[in-house]
């Protein structure tokens, strides 16, 4: 069996300027279906992370929806979808008897995920971990000296190692951080268990690669840079990049696992937007003409942030999504403010901040004051 291993959808995600990444997500779900019929894909594993949020909003579940009916229904592959933790497994698992007669299989909580998911081939079996808690493990295995994560994958492996079939090929999906991931700007819950290399580090919460000793295929989840640990333990990453910094090199994609033979291939998709981080002067940044289709994360290294200067780079160029210019503070010292403080600040707190970054001073609410009045007034004349 050819088996496609994705993860870290993240539909519902928000974004500065453009709202959201639907646009981002149909393009990586266009390549999807391409490469699911290009290849022969008999089954596609995504693990975890299927939604950004438990509080899910209507255009996210239509994309998915979308997804799996895609999947399931047109291309008649069998589809395994395991809850993250940015997942609510309530929402996730309804009706989830009802889906697998079309070929979905959803599994939200550890009870029900510790029985193997068998392929259509009858030689391969999958075991769909979602993301849990030690707590969960040890109330399910009903073994109460389960205290950390590393006891609780060991003891959720251990009981199902010794429950399948030597015959057989088994397959586990997991949603964990593991020791040695390298991890991007996008993995908010995994970063505190990074190194100063952003790496993950060896701890209670996160797994060494030792413990899928057995499994022929090991299908990660919940970091964002697709990367093999280990032979045949692979993290998918995300299909979109979801930040700037170390994320905007990755080269995005998904592992094609084929039983027959265990060979194992990445498959490179493209991206709608790239991402680059450009630090230059005001007129290097106004000569590039390149950057319309690209999100930009910009610092101007020779002019100080304020409305007006972001007015002009956001008309500039349409997909900026970061910008920081100088706030000198004394003799060569400075930093910097973003657009999103610009965007989420009061007028009297940009006021304060500026008084305060450039010459030092305090706002007084006299000043205060008479400056809301003065912008009042301008607004008034501005709109008649």
């Amino acid at each position: 069996m050819r088996i496609l291993h994705t993860s870290d959808w993240h539909f519902g995600k928000k974004a500065p300027v453009i709202d959201s990444y639907e646009r981002d997500q149909v393009f990586f779900l266009e390549q999807l279906s391409r490469i699911i019929e290009r290849e022969n894909i008999d089954a596609v594993l995504c693990a975890g992370d299927i939604y950004d949020s438990g509080k899910v909003g209507g255009d996210a579940m239509k994309l998915y929806t979308r997804a799996a009916v895609e999947i399931c229904s047109r291309l008649g592959k069998t589809f395994v979808v395991t809850a993250g933790n940015h997942d609510s497994p309530d929402l996730l698992t309804a009706c989830d008897e009802l889906l697998e007669k079309a070929g979905l299989y959803v599994r939200g909580r550890l009870g029900s995920s510790l029985e193997p998911i068998a392929l259509g081939d009858g030689k391969t079996e999958v075991y769909a971990l979602p993301f849990f808690q030690p707590g969960e493990a040890a109330a399910v295995l009903e073994n109460e000296g389960i205290r950390t994560m590393t006891e609780a994958v060991s003891a959720v492996l251990d009981h199902i190692r010794a429950g399948w079939d030597p015959g057989k090929k088994h397959i586990l999906m997991a949603h964990l951080s593991v020791s040695g991931a390298e991890l991007s700007e996008s993995d908010r819950t995994a970063a505190n268990s990074a190194g100063e290399d952003g790496h993950v580090i060896g701890g209670s919460s996160s797994i060494r690669p030792e413990l899928f000793a057995g499994f022929d295929y090991v299908a990660l989840g919940h970091i964002h840079k697709p990367q093999q640990l280990a032979p045949g333990v692979c993290y998918a990453g995300s299909p979109v990049k979801y930040s700037f910094g170390r994320e905007e090199k990755q080269q995005k994609g998904v592992w094609i696992y084929d039983t027959e033979d265990d060979s194992l291939r990445f498959e490179p998709l493209a991206q709608l937007h790239e991402r680059l981080s450009l630090q230059c002067s005001h007129e290097e940044a106004l000569s590039r003409t390149d950057l319309d289709n690209t999100y930009l994360r910009l610092e101007l290294t020779d002019r100080v942030a304020g409305m007006e200067l972001l007015n002009e780079m956001t008309e500039r160029f349409p997909l900026l999504m970061e910008f920081y210019g100088m706030k000198p503070l004394g003799e060569g010292v400075s930093t910097s403010l973003s657009s999103e403080d610009v965007r989420t600040l009061s007028p009297r707190q940009i006021l304060g901040s500026y008084l305060k970054d450039v010459y030092g001073a305090e706002l007084e609410d006299d000043l205060a004051d008479q400056f809301i009045a003065a912008l009042e007034l301008a607004e008034k004349e501005e709109s008649r």
